[in-house]
C-alpha cells in the first residue's frame, strides 16, 4: 500500500512527488503482511530518514505445480461483469473478525494482498493476489488459485497481479517489461471466459516512471496478455489538504486511469483520504455515490479493516458506517 501521509500510522516511508502539484511534504507509507502463522509487527511512528517501501507479503502452505507459460486472446471489457456490490474489504491476517461486515449488503468481496483468504467469511467473495514473485508468494500461487476459484461462486471469477510493482521498495518488478513477462507466465494460463485477470495494481506516484506511467509501459509490453481489468491505488495528501481538494484529486486521478484503461473496467483495491475519522467520513460520503454511479468503476476497497482505520476498539467506527451505508 502506498500513500502520502504525515501521520505516524504505519511502517516505512520515502518522499516522492505526485502528479497534482501542491505545496506540502509528501511521504509514502507501507504495511507489510507477515508469513502465514506469524504475528504482524506493531505499527510504529515514521523514522526520520526515508526508507524503501516493502511489499505486502504472506507465506502460504500449499505446493506449487509446474508452471507453463501460455497466451490468450484479449477480450473486450464488460462493465457489468462484477457480481454484487462494488464495495469490498481490504484486510490482512491481523484484522479482527470480519463477520460483522457480512450483515451489510453493500460489502460483497475482499482481498488481503495474498493468495490465501485468512479469515474472510465464506459469504464474501475472495479475490486472490499474486503480490510478488518472492518465495513468500510464488511457490504457492497455482495451488491457492485453484482453491480461490473453487471458493468463488459467482459466474465470473477474478485474479489480481502484483502489488505496487512501480514502487522501488516493493518485492515485485519495477521493470514493466519483466512484469509483462511474468504476467504471461503466471497469469495468462488462467484466462477464460469466466476468469478475469487484472493488470498490476499501481500507485498514484508520478516520479521515476511510477503510477499510470508504469501502467502504460506494462500494457505496451504485455502483447498477447489477457488483461480484463485495471486496478489502481490512491492515497490523499497528508498535510493541510481539505476534503474537497482530495475529492477533486481522487476523481481526477481515477478518471485518468479510466482513460488509460481504454474501455476495460477499473478497480481501486486501496484508497484513503488521510485525515481525521470525521474528515474520512466526509470524504467517503462525497466519493462513494460518484464511484457507484461510474459504470467504468467495477470494484473498490477502502483502506483498511484495522484499528485506527475502519475500526476503533475492534468495532466499526464512523468511517466504516459511512462505507457500508
Amino acid at each position: 500500500m502506498l500513500f502520502k501521509s504525515s501521520l505516524p500510522i504505519l511502517l516505512l516511508l520515502s518522499p516522492v512527488a505526485f502528479a497534482r502539484p501542491m505545496a506540502q511534504e509528501v511521504v509514502y507509507v507501507t504495511i507489510t503482511l507477515p508469513a502465514e502463522g506469524q504475528s504482524a509487527p506493531t505499527p510504529t511512528p515514521p523514522p526520520p530518514a526515508p526508507a524503501a517501501k516493502a511489499a505486502a507479503t504472506t507465506t502460504d502452505t500449499t505446493t506449487q505445480p509446474t508452471i507453463q507459460p501460455t497466451t490468450q486472446p484479449q477480450p473486450q471489457a464488460n462493465y457489468a461483469a462484477a457480481s454484487g456490490s462494488k464495495r469490498g474489504l481490504a484486510y490482512n491476517n491481523e484484522s479482527p473478525s470480519l463477520q460483522p461486515w457480512v450483515s451489510h449488503p453493500k460489502i460483497s468481496w475482499g482481498h488481503c494482498w495474498a493468495s490465501v483468504d485468512f479469515s474472510l467469511p465464506q459469504s464474501l467473495e475472495f479475490v486472490p493476489t499474486l503480490a510478488d514473485l518472492t518465495p513468500d508468494s510464488l511457490p504457492y500461487w497455482d495451488a491457492n488459485v485453484k482453491k480461490a476459484l473453487a471458493r468463488q461462486t459467482g459466474e465470473t471469477k477474478y485474479l489480481q497481479f502484483l502489488n505496487e510493482p512501480d514502487q522501488p521498495g516493493q518485492k515485485a518488478l519495477t521493470d514493466p517489461a519483466s512484469a509483462a513477462a511474468a504476467f504471461k507466465q503466471y497469469m495468462n494460463k488462467y484466462a477464460a471466459p469466466n476468469v478475469k485477470l487484472g493488470s498490476p495494481s499501481v500507485t498514484n506516484g508520478v516520479v521515476n516512471g511510477m503510477g499510470l506511467e508504469y501502467l502504460k509501459k506494462f500494457l505496451a509490453a504485455c502483447q498477447g496478455c489477457t488483461i480484463d481489468f485495471i486496478p489502481v491505488h490512491w492515497y490523499g495528501c497528508g498535510d493541510g489538504c481539505a476534503v474537497a481538494q482530495d475529492v477533486a484529486l481522487f476523481k481526477e486521478q481515477i478518471q485518468d486511469a479510466i482513460n488509460l484503461a481504454s474501455g476495460k473496467p477499473v478497480w481501486i483495491p486501496e484508497f484513503q483520504h488521510l485525515g481525521s475519522l470525521e474528515s474520512q467520513k466526509t470524504f467517503l460520503e462525497s466519493v462513494l455515490p460518484w464511484l457507484d454511479n461510474k459504470p467504468e468503476i467495477e470494484r473498490y476497497a477502502y483502506f483498511m479493516v484495522k484499528n485506527g482505520f475502519l475500526l476503533t476498539d475492534n468495532q466499526l467506527n464512523e468511517v466504516a458506517s459511512a462505507y457500508v451505508s
